[in-house]
């Protein structure tokens, strides 16, 4: 097996206090991602969290995200029973079509919770936003005018608005007047 490296990266809520982390593949010790196969990458994270770290050595009793392929979202590769612990994100490629529906649902009333991944609304999104507790908006690429539509279209949903990439003190102060729940990005390194 090859090594791999984790990186988690901190999730904060609005008092800056660690809400959860985000565990992110690294196929070296540079702080980036070379995935050519995202099950393999996905498989990596997980069996590295929880066998050979220990998922409670790496975000003691808080939240992991995971980024989650189709295969593990439709059933067809298995996942770990740490639902209370684990979200699963869903990746903006995912087509929303009934196989990934019907999995979400299944993996949530299973216990799982569910983030949509650097989440961008149309229409077809909706069944997903029903199933989801979770939704990311990537701020580096909405303008203000984006992000005020998306965050008022949300807020009718029962999930939490987490906003990443928040690289500076102001884009994280204007995120919290809009009423985001839960802030990631370099601003908080």
């Amino acid at each position: 097996m090859a090594t791999i490296f984790l990186a988690r990266q901190p999730i904060y809520n609005s008092q800056l206090n660690v809400f959860a982390y985000e565990l992110l593949y690294r196929s070296k010790i540079s702080n980036q991602a070379s995935v050519t196969d995202g099950n393999e990458a996905t498989t990596d994270v997980i069996v590295s969290a929880l066998m050979d770290i220990g998922l409670e050595n790496i975000v003691g009793n808080r939240l992991a995200f995971i980024n989650m392929t189709r295969g593990f979202l439709v059933g067809e590769l298995p996942l770990p029973q740490m639902q209370e612990q684990i979200v699963l994100e869903v990746l903006e490629n995912q087509v929303p079509d009934e196989d990934l529906v019907t999995g979400l649902e299944t993996l949530a009333q299973s216990g799982y919770r569910i983030a949509l991944e650097d989440f961008i609304y149309t229409p077809k999104f909706d069944r997903l936003l029903e199933i989801a507790q979770f939704v990311k908006l990537d701020v580096s690429v909405l303008s203000q005018t984006d992000l005020v539509t998306h965050v008022n279209l949300l807020h009718k949903y029962n999930v939490k608005l987490l906003a990443e990439k928040v690289e500076t003190h102001e884009e994280f102060e204007y995120c919290k007047s809009l009423g985001f729940d839960y802030f990631q990005g370099f601003f908080f390194s």
